[in-house]
């Protein structure tokens, strides 16, 4: 019932958008009911063009169509349609199997068929976008179906981030829940931490940890065993919730554990890569690099790649430091020029 109350929302306030029409879908989903999906499509010109905004598995309809608004009337404004749709349930038999940026992939391509067999959008041109997971998923689905259109890509790992980017990711997750500056305040070199982080990782790669509090009890009495009662204690709270975040809610090895060669090898239309200069999350500058030398190796010709000075939110560092010290929220100029840049690429494709 939840999932379709939010539905509803989604469609009540897609309608509510001006000089758009809205038409509904329905696709497959992973359990025996249908998944609903909206193209908003422009009243004025209309250039028989949709993008589909790939779901992250921990995001919804509801949330995508808020956060990519204004690239949407962007993107209305020179006639090219949207399209969002619910992301798929959590069933309880999925509870030991988190999901993954693979059903990802596999839900996007369910959309892309559905619109390819409906009778009003069979003859448009269809391409995706995908920003983070979502960007990885993206081009899964683009390898996955007959002539994509084009392909968007923003902040997405093209490099397998296990060693690297996610460990950062973690100490700065661990940051938050712990809710202290940094492992130090337990008295925890950052060098320990790091190596706790990269055995959990190894483990996670290999099989799935069903009982996490278990498991945290061990990182603590192998890591932390010299700590005074009040620290440890402090530990026994945070760890168990941090180990069950990276096995279930993060899903570390679903994840990051893919090659993105092959997929980029099966995908041969307009490929556009933006990465952040400032993003710790996804390295923008290696991640970019990699994703040329793919180009280059398959003799691919028709890609761009942009690189802007932001963060994985899209935001600059002056933004990041008046939204933490001043609690301004920023404005988000850097956004802006992205999404002109996506809208500007597609029309010029």
């Amino acid at each position: 019932m939840y999932r379709y109350i939010i539905s509803l929302i989604a469609f009540l306030l897609f309608t509510s958008i001006a000089l758009c029409n809205t038409a509904s879908f329905v696709f497959p989903s992973n359990s025996d009911t249908l998944r609903n999906g909206n193209v908003i499509c422009p009243d004025g010109k209309n250039k028989k063009t949709i993008l589909i905004y790939v779901n992250n598995r921990m995001s919804n309809s509801k949330e995508n169509f808020e956060y990519y608004s204004e690239l949407t009337d962007e993107l209305l404004g020179e006639g090219i349609s949207c399209c969002y749709y619910d992301n798929r349930p959590l069933l309880p038999e999925d509870a030991a199997l988190p999901t993954t940026l693979f059903d990802m992939a596999d839900d996007a391509v369910a959309v892309y068929h559905a619109l390819k067999t409906n009778k009003r959008f069979k003859n448009y041109k269809i391409g995706f976008y995908g920003a983070s997971e979502a960007g990885s998923s993206a081009l899964m689905a683009a390898s996955m179906v007959p002539n994509p259109a084009f392909l968007v890509q923003q902040s997405a790992c093209v490099i397998p981030q296990i060693e690297n980017d996610f460990l950062i990711y973690t100490i700065y997750q661990f940051n938050l829940i712990a809710i202290f500056t940094n492992p130090k305040f337990l008295g925890i070199p950052y060098y320990r931490y790091a190596s706790m982080i990269r055995e959990i990782n190894e483990e996670l790669k290999d099989k799935h940890i069903n009982d996490t509090k278990a498991y945290a009890q061990i990182i603590i009495d192998k890591y932390f065993s010299d700590l005074n009662e009040d620290k440890k204690a402090i530990c026994n709270r945070i760890l168990p919730k941090l180990v069950y975040d990276m096995a279930n809610k993060l899903g570390i090895a679903n994840r990051l554990i893919w090659n993105a060669r092959p997929y980029y090898q099966n995908v041969k239309c307009p490929i556009l890569y933006i990465g952040g200069l400032q993003d710790t999350n996804v390295f923008g500058i290696t991640n970019l690099v990699e994703f040329e030398k793919f180009m280059f190796e398959n003799d691919h010709k028709k890609f761009n790649t942009i690189l802007v000075d932001v963060n994985h939110q899209m935001l600059t560092s002056q933004e990041v430091f008046e939204k933490r010290y001043r609690h301004k929220e920023p404005v988000g100029v850097k956004r802006h020029f992205i999404w002109a840049s996506i809208k500007k690429w597609i029309m010029g494709i």
